[in-house]
């Protein structure tokens, strides 16, 4: 009999673990530095926020829900509710625990129990395997999506004084 937890470990193995359940900010440090020293106040902040309302947006089109951490502006991303609200959980674990984790979102998302010794449970996975494999697919290109969020978010961050001088040159051809 096949291991469908392993099946669905595999897929997920594939996957930068590192980003689910990361807490990162929105902030941009760098450019602060530069709009401060410049006194560009006001263009910093509706710089921020015209960045903050594309990710945003962005985050909604891939169907990403942004939790913020406390009122900080701090946040971590999910996918069509994926991880099930629990990301400080999962800001705190290490690889392995975040796999333990995983399987039973997997689980209770999609009603599936995946203990190998429960006779009856894999021959339910096993008469119904089509949709089993789809849902593994599924629940696969949530984590990617959330994943992909975050390195939006990341990329934005690396390339955030190239955006600021385009945003500034763009104000003063204006």
């Amino acid at each position: 009999m096949k291991n469908y937890q392993e099946l669905l470990l595999k897929e997920v193995k594939k996957l930068d673990l590192d980003y689910i359940g990361l807490l990162a900010n929105n902030k941009l440090y760098k450019v602060s530095q530069i709009a401060w020293s410049g006194n560009f106040e006001s263009e910093f902040e509706e710089f921020c926020d015209i960045y903050w309302s594309d990710f945003k947006e962005y985050a909604e089109q891939n169907n990403c829900t942004i939790k913020q951490f406390n009122r900080t502006n701090s946040f971590q991303i999910d996918c069509d509710n994926t991880l099930y609200e629990n990301l400080t959980y999962l800001m705190e674990k290490n690889k392995d625990e975040k796999l333990i984790y995983i399987v039973e979102c997997f689980e209770y998302k999609y009603s599936w129990n995946l203990d190998q010794s429960c006779k009856k449970a894999m021959l339910e996975i096993k008469n119904n395997e089509n949709m089993f494999m789809e849902n593994i697919k599924e629940f696969i290109d949530n984590l990617k999506t959330i994943i992909e969020a975050y390195k939006y978010m990341e990329d934005f961050k690396i390339h955030q004084v190239e955006y600021w001088e385009d945003y500034i040159n763009d104000l003063e051809w204006a």
